[in-house]
């Protein structure tokens, strides 16, 4: 598996790089979404950060309820789908891919 990995990312890679004249210049790409960028690394940022101490489920929830959150979105829904989609991956990677997650302090 690492190797067919790594044969995909030479790929994308060289494709990226044989594609790449095809592009916009740089400095024709326009900056107005900026705001919304910085958010996200920093939302992304704190998740890293908090990933061994708070766990991997409460970490990843916290982490979509934000980027949920920021967009203005109801708030209730945001819980709901930020603890559903974590949970469900979390289920995934220990029941059946059998690699345990990060726990965090309160064991889970």
């Amino acid at each position: 598996m690492p190797k067919l990995v790594c044969a995909l990312m030479i790929l994308f890679g060289a494709t990226l790089v044989a594609r790449g004249g095809a592009s916009a210049p740089f400095s024709d790409i326009g900056w107005s979404d900026l705001p919304h960028a910085v958010r996200v690394l920093a939302v992304t940022a704190a998740a890293v950060a908090l990933y061994t101490t708070l766990g991997f489920i409460i970490a990843m929830s916290l982490m979509l309820f934000a980027l949920i959150a920021f967009e203005g979105r109801n708030p209730l829904a945001a819980v709901v789908y930020s603890v559903g989609v974590s949970l469900l991956t979390y289920g995934l990677f220990t029941l059946v891919l059998k690699s345990p997650l990060e726990q965090g302090i309160l064991g889970f």
